[in-house]
């Protein structure tokens, strides 16, 4: 007898997860999704101003943070506080990033704490019926690529891993979604979308899973002077991490690192 192995059918069941979720985002960057392909049909005023304009915003989130586990870990990072940052948008992406701050405590399971939020959101518009988009108004199924970046370290330590939450998320969804065009001078964008996808730590070689549900609105105004009009927006998004595959490993995994999370985020700023 050479040796035997032992192989973990939950584990082989993420490292398959991984794989299918990277093939599908290479076939979304390359088009070769459905979704990925915008309508064919001549695109109508609206559709062409959504496609030439750039947003930048101030943006203030309103975050709600919290273990989710049922360990004792010897640090909590639950954070409870708003955050400020910058939000950028231009057709099809978004992006935006947060930095907060909050006092804890005075014990070391709950110190001082600083956020660094950042997350990244591109997608196709599939209209899946072009005779029914009117001028106006057009709806669509958005196919969307998430990236999310979360880290939750103590305030007065030195850079470092130890003791910090980090934790990047890369997924998948599929939603709706509608453009509109109330006035002549506004356009309004709403769509809703679900995303499930793999979860690392930094520095930390298992591999975990999380789920959100992304909530957008946005209302483009102008211009109002020059090349320049305002752009005023909102976003939900509940997400839940699941990073040590606690919830498929049950007993074997720890789960320190599941957390799960919401937060508002209102930004207002200049379009061009």
């Amino acid at each position: 007898m050479i040796g035997s192995s032992h192989v973990d059918p939950a584990r082989t069941a993420l490292r398959c997860l991984r794989a299918v979720l990277l093939a599908l985002v290479l076939g979304l960057l390359l088009g070769l999704l459905p979704g990925a392909v915008a309508s064919r049909a001549q695109p109508s005023p609206m559709m062409e101003r959504l496609r030439q304009t750039q947003a930048l915003a101030f943006g203030l989130q309103f975050i709600d943070f919290a273990y989710d586990g049922a360990s004792e870990p010897d640090v909590l990072f639950d954070f409870r506080n708003p955050a400020f940052g910058l939000a950028y948008h231009r057709s099809n992406i978004a992006g935006t990033v947060a930095l907060g701050f909050q006092e804890g405590d005075g014990t070391a399971r709950r110190p001082d704490l600083r956020l660094f939020d950042a997350a990244l959101m591109t997608w196709g518009e599939w209209v899946p019926l072009d005779r029914l988009a009117r001028p106006r108004v057009q709806a669509f199924v958005p196919v969307v690529l998430h990236s999310t970046y979360r880290r939750v370290d103590e305030r007065n330590t030195e850079d470092g891993f130890e003791n910090t939450y980090a934790v990047t998320v890369l997924g998948l969804g599929a939603g709706a979604g509608l453009h509109a065009r109330p006035t002549r001078r506004a356009v309004l964008s709403v769509q809703a979308t679900p995303a499930f996808g793999m979860a690392t730590r930094a520095f930390d070689s298992g591999l975990g899973s999380s789920w959100l549900v992304n909530v957008e609105a946005g209302v483009l105004v102008g211009p109002v002077a020059g090349r320049f009009g305002l752009v005023l927006g909102y976003r939900y998004r509940r997400q839940v991490w699941n990073v040590g595959a606690s919830g498929l490993l049950e007993g074997v995994a720890d789960d320190l690192f599941d957390y799960r999370g919401r937060y508002h985020l209102v930004r207002l700023g200049l379009t061009w």
